[in-house]
């Protein structure tokens, strides 16, 4: 996959997570906070045949997700990993599982809109528009 500019939005508040797998078990990440996904890492184990995951998470103050889903899985075990995130969307999370048969992985991106959003006053509640 690949990352592009999203515009009309400023991310701050970036960090690394910690890795959040082991070794042939899954990955289920979503950036906390209201936070999406501007980068990963990986590094492999030639032993194990398999890939420990960090995330770059970025905060974008105003801004609110809505309409957020899975994509379904985008890839086969022992197959290619093309996925472009929908325009208009930003990459929120993601899961991941290891089959140790074909020492691969299969994934499904957790993917938002994303918009200014307004205090309505009441706590906990807010408006999604411009």
């Amino acid at each position: 996959f690949t990352c592009s500019n999203y515009e009309d939005s400023k991310f701050d508040s970036c960090y690394w997570t910690e890795y959040v797998n082991d070794f042939d078990q899954p990955v289920i990440f979503q950036c906390p906070h209201g936070g999406v996904l501007n980068g990963v890492s990986s590094y492999h184990d030639n032993h194990k045949e398999d890939r420990r995951f960090r995330f770059y998470c970025c905060e974008s103050p105003g801004n609110c997700l809505f309409n957020c889903y899975y994509s379904g899985l985008v890839n086969q075990y022992d197959g290619d990993l093309d996925y472009t995130v929908p325009d208009g969307h930003v990459m929120r999370g993601w899961t991941s599982v290891h089959d140790n048969h074909h020492e691969d992985r299969v994934f499904d991106f957790d993917v938002c809109r994303m918009q200014q959003c307004l205090e309505t006053g009441n706590p906990g509640e807010t408006v999604i528009g411009k």
